[in-house]
């Protein structure tokens, strides 16, 4: 085999190698965050830490929430119940988006400016139909 005939898998390789540093340097918060962030939001939830709770939400699931029980973040958590902080799973990163499951619940979350904030939690998985969650989702 010539020289000239791996010179282009060479090339492959090394674009391939440039694209993934690339990717890893994309900005996005990394799944070591998703987890901690999915932790912490369930421990607020079964602190009944309603202002560090609601500072964990993505701002489309906090405004969700709010016009689907007519009251102020702070005051529409405090009736849930998102499980108890028993450990959490390694998180699923897909670049702006994260699955992270705390106990036997889901946490989705996705990419707010640099951090990860909680799109949806207390979710239950369900093979071939969308998530059952008691916060966001849908």
């Amino acid at each position: 085999m010539s020289t000239g005939a791996r010179r282009p898998a060479r090339t492959v390789l090394t674009a391939l190698g440039v694209a993934a540093l690339l990717a890893g340097c994309s900005g996005s918060p990394s799944s070591g965050s998703a987890q901690r962030t999915a932790e912490a939001a369930v421990q607020a939830s079964a602190a009944r830490d309603s202002a560090g709770l609601c500072a964990l939400l993505a701002p489309a699931t906090a405004q969700q929430l709010e016009q689907q029980e007519s009251a102020p973040c702070s005051v529409a958590v405090q009736s849930l119940d998102l499980g108890q902080p028993s450990g959490s799973g390694a998180a699923q990163v897909w670049g702006s988006s994260a699955l992270v499951t705390v106990g036997s619940d889901a946490v989705f979350l996705t990419d707010v400016n640099g951090r990860w904030r909680v799109l949806a939690a207390g979710c239950t998985l369900r093979e071939e139909e969308p998530a059952d969650c008691k916060l966001g989702g849908g």
